[in-house]
């Protein structure tokens, strides 16, 4: 009899030790998130009103020091001059705001500075999550190259 009582106690406390054991070792059923959330960037909207003014980068093959320097707006169309090694060339871009993307077209060389010659190109480019600085690629009789440019502040 006693022994049957003894049995019937261990029983019960294994039953109970197993019963409990992943309640005590995996705490309680509801979910909890380990790490915050990401929270996610939006970018930056991009407007053709505030592309107005210089920018500084690099520009072709042999990403040299440029500035763009836009002075007018007319809707999504930009029109500048960009100045590298002492050339200047006119340009007249479009944006995108929508796909962040960029358009510009080379149109006149009003100083050749320390090149030869310049062929004038057609690039493309996009904005950065902040939209302070393009990057993109250009095309011209020479080929493809890069181009960078982050707007002063």
């Amino acid at each position: 009899m006693y022994l049957s009582k003894a049995v019937s106690i261990l029983s019960f406390f294994l039953a109970f030790t197993i019963g409990a054991l992943p309640t005590i070792l995996i705490g309680d059923s509801e979910c909890r998130e380990a790490v915050p959330p990401i929270p996610i960037f939006e970018p930056a909207p991009v407007h053709a009103e505030a592309m107005v003014g210089v920018w500084r980068g690099s520009w072709d093959k042999d990403r040299a020091a440029c500035t763009l320097t836009i002075d007018r707006v007319d809707g999504e169309r930009f029109y500048g001059t960009l100045r590298k090694r002492g050339a200047e060339v006119t340009f007249v871009g479009t944006l995108d705001p929508n796909s962040r993307t960029v358009a510009i077209n080379e149109t006149k060389v009003l100083n050749h500075g320390a090149h030869r010659r310049w062929s004038l190109g057609t690039n493309t480019g996009s904005f950065s999550l902040d939209g302070r600085t393009m990057t993109g690629t250009g095309s011209d009789e020479y080929g493809m190259y890069f181009w960078d440019a982050t707007k002063d502040r």
